[in-house]
């Protein structure tokens, strides 16, 4: 895998030529300040599992954060399972 921050249109393009090579897009952005993500990391703020090379896997993205979320018990199973608007209930 490989991060390419700032890829242009034109160079996706061209990457995109090699069937083999996914390419995913993201906009956005998220910083910290100084020791603020260990600080986080330590009070058990974000929930942390190893990337194996399955969840590169394309055909995943739909349903990729469900079974990650779920994967950390049962009330985050509960979360993940939610729905997008309860009132629909």
């Amino acid at each position: 895998m490989e991060c390419r921050p700032h890829l242009v249109i034109d160079e996706a393009e061209q990457i995109l030529q090699d069937e083999s090579i996914i390419v995913r897009a993201f906009v956005g952005y998220a910083g910290w300040s100084k020791g603020q993500l260990e600080g986080e990391l330590a009070q058990k703020a974000w929930l942390v599992q190893p990337a194996g090379r399955d969840i590169l896997d394309v055909e995943r993205c739909p349903t990729l954060w469900r079974e990650i979320t779920s994967s950390f018990g049962p009330w985050f199973k509960l979360l993940a399972e939610a729905p997008e608007d309860a009132t629909g209930n």
